[in-house]
């Protein structure tokens, strides 16, 4: 992950080039995120097996799978042009909408209907790292109440920085950064001008979150891989603890 001044080298490299979801896809005509490649949404990996590059989908529970539908399409209606991921949570769903110029929003369905509850960013700069490409895809993962979204795409030059991370914390909806004390934990929902939390990979697997960092001993050409450094995570309630 980019963090401070650390930017796609070192630091902790969240979101994955390989995603493993659990929703209800989104508004355009893929069903998961995807870095430079992705497998069939019909795939469900784990961790392990989640392919550099590629995104995997955990299917949505038979019984949810048309209310989320349903409720996407409802969404869909309030944001045109963009796209949308749905997660179903123990008080109903929510969801992460999306364009391809950085902006992102952040919604919990309720008997009213949808409600926004926030904005926020992902890396884009025209002509920079044009087009973002971005994807999203997202799960609840085990003892969270809010969904976990993950967003892919071109967030960098160097192609080091492919993805990025979003869940709901004490301060409301944010982008998983790596903490001083070295966990990771939802900061603001908009990117900084380090780019802090843009990462090179992770899955959602299991219930927990994998990330995946460049070695910082071997070139950026060769981040990824065989040499990549992947640690998983567990949410204790205000923040993901590292597992392994």
């Amino acid at each position: 992950m980019k963090h401070g001044a650390q930017a796609g080298r070192a630091g902790l490299l969240l979101v994955a080039a390989g995603v493993a979801v659990a929703g209800c896809g989104t508004g355009g005509s893929s069903a998961q995120p995807a870095g430079p490649s992705a497998p069939s949404t019909s795939a469900a990996p784990t961790a392990s097996s989640a392919p550099a590059g590629g995104s995997a989908q955990n299917p949505t529970p038979a019984g949810n799978a048309a209310p989320a539908e349903q409720s996407k399409s409802q969404l869909l209606a309030k944001v045109p042009g963009q796209q949308a991921f749905v997660v179903s949570v123990p008080t109903g769903f929510e969801a992460v909408t999306y364009d391809q110029s950085g902006h992102v929003g952040f919604w919990t369905d309720s008997p009213a209907g949808w409600h926004k509850d926030t904005t926020g960013s992902y890396p884009y700069t025209p002509g920079a790292h044009s087009p973002a490409a971005a994807k999203a895809g997202g799960a609840l993962l085990s003892g969270m109440h809010h969904a976990t979204f993950v967003l892919t795409g071109a967030f960098s030059q160097d192609s080091t920085g492919n993805a990025i991370g979003y869940t709901d914390g004490s301060s409301g909806w944010g982008i998983i950064t790596a903490q001083p004390g070295g966990n990771l934990a939802p900061a603001s929902p908009n990117v900084d001008s380090n780019s802090s939390g843009v990462s090179h990979a992770m899955a959602l697997t299991g219930g927990q979150l994998q990330t995946e960092d460049c070695d910082p001993d071997q070139p950026l050409a060769e981040c990824g891989g065989s040499s990549a450094v992947k640690k998983l995570w567990h949410w204790d309630g205000n923040q993901f603890v590292l597992t392994r």
